[in-house]
């Protein structure tokens, strides 16, 4: 048997107000919607959903700030620290007894004896250079005075047989006149230098200063590796010999093993010593 369905019709005065409150009605459940999705998510409360829900709880996303790494600041090379030296304490003054006062003594050297005698020329009145002008001693030119003459004139004596015979050749003034040592009479700016042997370098005589007025001669026959002290005529030594000193009163020459020694002093003096093998 047939069912009939009987739908019933709404007046149609009362549509409006449906249709209204059916639209307020789908608004209000947007909203709520709307509402309940904040809350969950904690924008609006900050709520966190309930324990045991299955909801993942989105962090709001936010950009950290960068960290700034320190800039590397140069380290300044250290100035080294001089170290302190300390200073010891004081201990008790030492008494530091006085220093011997210390005499000079002579020095200790062999003396060579040398027998001495005058070989003219006997007219001379007082010789102050001696030269010798060959390599055998034969040669000899001495300087000096006349006794009848004035005091500031020179002459020249020469001898070509060692002294043996003498002959006055002249003026000193005299530009004709030469000999070794000439120039040297007048100079008194290089008086005082030792003199060589001609025939062997290794024999030197030299004059050393002892004081004012006080003078030795040394010879050496080695080169200089040591030396001798030269004995001088007694008169000679007694009267000071200062002026020995200046090199044109004194010279010497070997001949084979025998050295001959010549010393101008007022008069000319002749030595001669055996050379050692």
């Amino acid at each position: 048997m047939a069912r009939n369905t009987t739908v019933a019709e709404v007046p149609t005065r009362h549509f409006p107000w449906i249709w209204f409150l059916g639209s307020l009605g789908a608004a209000m459940a947007v909203v709520l919607a709307v509402i309940l999705t904040l809350w969950f998510t904690g924008v609006i409360f900050g709520s966190v959903p309930p324990s045991g829900s299955d909801d993942v709880v989105v962090a709001p996303t936010t950009t950290p700030t960068p960290t700034l790494e320190p800039t590397a600041t140069a380290t300044p090379t250290p100035t080294p620290t001089p170290t302190a030296t300390a200073t010891p304490s004081p201990g008790p003054t030492a008494t530091v007894a006085p220093l011997p006062t210390i005499t000079p003594q002579p020095t200790s050297m062999a003396v060579i004896e040398v027998e001495w005698e005058p070989i003219g020329p006997a007219e001379a009145d007082g010789l102050v250079a001696i030269s010798i002008d060959d390599k055998e001693g034969k040669l000899l030119y001495v300087v000096g005075f006349l006794p009848d003459k004035p005091p500031t004139a020179l002459y020249v004596w020469r001898t070509e047989n060692g002294g043996n015979t003498w002959e006055r050749i002249g003026s000193f003034n005299d530009p004709a006149i030469q000999f070794n040592t000439k120039n040297w009479v007048m100079d008194f700016d290089i008086p005082f230098e030792p003199k060589q042997d001609p025939n062997n370098a290794s024999i030197i005589w030299k004059p050393i200063w002892l004081g004012p007025d006080d003078w030795e001669y040394h010879l050496s026959v080695d080169g200089g590796s040591s030396w001798s002290k030269l004995a001088l005529p007694s008169f000679i030594e007694a009267q000071g010999n200062q002026a020995l000193a200046d090199k044109v009163h004194f010279d010497l020459v070997s001949s084979e093993r025998t050295l001959n020694l010549f010393l101008v002093y007022g008069t000319l003096l002749r030595g001669r010593i055996s050379l050692p093998e």
